[in-house]
């Protein structure tokens, strides 16, 4: 699930980001717009396309991406990308970066062709049957009490993610 680190002070916080939503990033606050708000009056909002975040200035306010201004007032959005949106004479209202990265969680493996198989033990994931999804390579490992494929290790059988469930998010900003 994508999320937003946000500037908080002295600290980043995590804002996660659903992608049925809009989001106002008018304010040092970002938030998901009400049902009855209209995303064509904000200012500067956040939303998702078929498979981009985008981010969309109205001609009458500023923020930059990685430091470039947006010009044409749209911005297909990547992984750790830089967003600054400022005030009127008040300097910046939001800062803030785009993250795709996930969490390692146990979920239902949503497999319904019947085609996964666990890369540990080589054993078929069935549909439901509770897994984690790498967050590194994406490629699903067993995580019961049977089968604790992904935990078995201390790093995913294909690359090098961590796979303790309380591992947290591999990047932050705080290493810029």
């Amino acid at each position: 699930m994508a999320h937003l680190w946000l500037e908080t002070g002295a600290a980043w916080g995590v804002m996660p980001l659903s992608v049925d939503r809009i989001y106002c990033l008018s304010g040092p606050e970002p938030r998901a717009l009400a049902n009855s708000e209209r995303a064509d009056a904000q200012p500067v909002t956040l939303c998702r396309s078929a498979a981009e975040w985008l981010l969309l200035v109205r001609p009458d306010n500023r923020a930059t991406v990685n430091g470039s201004p947006v010009d044409l007032g749209i911005r297909v959005l990547a992984d750790r990308d830089e967003i600054v949106v400022y005030g009127d004479r008040s300097g910046t209202l939001c800062h803030c970066f785009l993250s795709g990265e996930r969490l390692a969680s146990p979920q239902p493996f949503p497999d319904a062709d019947g085609l996964g198989r666990c890369p540990r033990c080589k054993q078929p994931i069935e549909n439901g049957q509770a897994a984690v999804q790498c967050p590194g390579c994406g490629v699903w490992h067993h995580q019961d009490e049977r089968l604790p494929c992904w935990t078995y290790h201390d790093t995913c059988s294909l690359c090098e993610q961590p796979t303790a469930l309380d591992t947290g998010y591999r990047w932050t900003p705080e290493e810029l």
